[in-house]
């Protein structure tokens, strides 16, 4: 048997050097798992979310940060999305557990009432961007089921077929977001383009000048819909040009693509280290063999990262050369490429080329991913201190109540459950306050004081209970 050092027989977890208990942090397994010890002291949540120690970059390296739930499937004839659940979901064991939950969650859009007028537009870092109808939008996280209502503006600035994208919102508040549409018109022989954009924490609607250059050096008709990465928003066109959409300074600029790329080949997003980057299938070779290709956006400018023939991307998934690939959608490093063979769609990881999942489906799809960064602190605020109509769940305000422990136990075998106990206790600095979610509830006009944190609530996000 090992003999201990003197030094180190009194070390307890408690006590731990904090480098120590860094290490012991990276080591654990997933996102949920990391909220959970989160939750666990000021101390660990400190070392988890301290920003000067990198600590959250550093687990992103070591471990896949936002695994695949699933795909979004729009209905054709409108109404609530389906979900269908990544096989890697389905026969996950039960120490998957943490991402089990969450995909059943997803799958159930429990948080909302049917409506044949549903309409999904966008699906970001775990949120999605409905519309129903022509009045109103709604920002949903499936996994916490809290719904954001936003009213469109009344003085018909959106045409009548609303189209957009959901992002994230311009200061590092994790609740905060933004939703931009690209508008296009034509005055006469001239086509024109603008933005119109919503923003949280102002709770209003801009809409942008219009610009009457950047169309003129872009040949040929939109194609599809929006794609987005970052801060850019990018337009497919029938030539050889994007039109690109700096959503910082509202700027547009026509950018051209990499090489000779057909525009039903490719989509754009980001790789998970957020940089901007397009994936298409394109033949190449004297046989004129299918290849995925990945091209990096640096600096405006397209640069070739990886490239592999797609017998070897997809191997036993393989069904001969003459197959029609193309790839319908790029988000935080995965591709969804769709082949003519049965609706056949294959997830592909962008930094290895492998295939992750496959689905068969119609049309579009919105990959479905465990959010990232997870959100651990956040201020509870009052009903009155938020606009009354952007939040369809009401804020916690009354005084929280001691919760029995017995009153949680397991009723089968009456053995405490540490996903169902709660400790709801006043909390004086909102830095005790962890939640899932959003990240935050809605402030009233974006500044991280204007709405203290009154009473905190220490519990564990919904889609880890």
């Amino acid at each position: 048997m090992a003999v201990v050092p003197a030094e180190l027989s009194n070390i307890t977890i408690d006590n731990l050097p904090a480098e120590l208990l860094r290490e012991v942090m990276l080591r654990v397994p997933t996102p949920a798992a990391l909220v959970h010890a989160a939750a666990v002291s000021k101390r660990w949540r400190g070392i988890i979310t301290n920003r000067t120690g990198r600590f959250l970059d550093d687990y992103r390296e070591h471990h896949q940060s936002s695994p695949l739930l699933g795909l979004y499937i729009p209905r054709e004839f409108g109404g609530l999305p389906s979900f269908q659940k990544a096989d890697s979901i389905q026969s996950a064991g039960d120490r998957d557990l943490d991402l089990q939950r969450p995909a059943t969650k997803a799958f159930n859009l429990g948080g909302l009432e049917s409506h044949p007028e549903w309409r999904l537009l966008d699906c970001y870092n775990g949120r999605l961007l409905l519309a129903r109808g022509h009045d109103s939008l709604e920002v949903y996280n499936p996994l916490s089921c809290e719904r954001i209502k936003v009213r469109l503006p009344q003085d018909g600035i959106l045409p009548s077929y609303f189209s957009a994208c959901l992002l994230q919102g311009h200061d590092d508040d994790a609740a905060s977001f933004r939703v931009v549409s690209v508008q296009h018109d034509r005055r006469r022989r001239d086509r024109i383009v603008r933005a119109v954009e919503y923003d949280s924490c102002k709770k209003s609607w801009k809409d942008h000048p219009w610009d009457w250059e950047t169309l003129k050096n872009i040949e040929g008709t939109q194609q599809g819909e929006m794609m987005h990465a970052g801060n850019f928003i990018f337009c497919k066109y029938t030539g050889t040009f994007l039109l690109l959409l700096d959503t910082r300074q509202m700027q547009f600029s026509a950018l051209p693509l990499p090489t000779d790329n057909n525009w039903k080949h490719y989509a754009i997003g980001e790789m998970e280290d957020g940089v901007c980057c397009l994936a298409s299938v394109d033949s190449a070779g004297i046989w004129n063999k299918k290849h995925l290709r990945v091209w990096k956006l640096e600096k405006l400018k397209w640069t070739m990262e990886k490239e592999m023939d797609m017998e070897q991307v997809l191997g036993k998934h393989a069904h001969g050369r003459f197959l029609f690939y193309k790839v319908h959608a790029v988000t935080n490093g995965i591709a969804l490429l769709c082949s003519s063979m049965h609706q056949l769609h294959f997830v592909v990881d962008l930094k290895t080329f492998f295939v992750k999942d496959k689905f068969e489906f119609k049309d579009r799809a919105f990959p479905m991913q465990m959010p990232w960064p997870p959100a651990f602190s956040v201020a509870t605020v009052s009903a009155e201190q938020s606009a009354p109509y952007t939040c369809v769940q009401e804020a916690i305000t009354a005084a929280p109540t001691l919760v029995r422990a017995e009153e949680c136990f397991d009723k089968e075998d009456n053995i405490p459950n540490d996903h169902d106990l709660e400790a709801q206790i006043p909390v004086q600095d909102s830095s005790l306050c962890v939640m899932g979610g959003f990240g935050g509830s809605e402030r009233s006009n974006g500044s991280p004081h204007s709405s203290p944190c009154i009473w905190g609530e220490l519990k564990l996000p919904p889609y880890i209970e």
